[in-house]
């Protein structure tokens, strides 16, 4: 009986400390970075589309400069699915978020997806936007 308890805890010792090195793990140790650039021409429309699913919690959060760029909006779009097929619950889809260049000039857009609750992002996309 006491050795079936110290087996317990001894299993029980390595799952806790594989959990804690899991949280205290590097931070951004699984980030993963995308770099772009994009010209654009005054009152130009840029699309950035990149994949999505809300259902996990996460979110793109959108950094950019009202100086140079107008954020005309975010539209979502849902797995696609031959006709007639079920939808499948928890699958993602892919967010679009359209921009338009305001003034001459060189600006960052930065979108980083997380969840808000629990950074640092998965994942960050810059573009580096160059407006003549």
């Amino acid at each position: 009986m006491k050795r079936k308890i110290r087996f317990c805890l001894a299993v029980g010792a390595m799952a806790l400390g594989l959990l804690v090195a899991g949280v205290y793990a590097e931070p951004g140790s699984q980030l993963k970075e995308e770099k772009h650039d994009k010209k654009l021409k005054v009152n130009e429309q840029m699309v950035i589309k990149l994949a999505d699913n809300p259902s996990t919690g996460y979110q793109w959060q959108v950094d950019y400069d009202k100086n140079y760029l107008e954020f005309k909006g975010k539209k979502y779009q849902g797995p696609k699915r031959p006709p007639g097929a079920r939808a499948l619950v928890g699958a993602g889809g892919a967010s679009s978020f359209t921009f338009r260049a305001l003034r001459p000039g060189e600006t960052v857009v930065i979108l980083k997806y997380l969840q808000p609750w629990n950074p640092p992002p998965a994942k960050i996309v810059t573009y580096r936007v160059i407006i003549y």
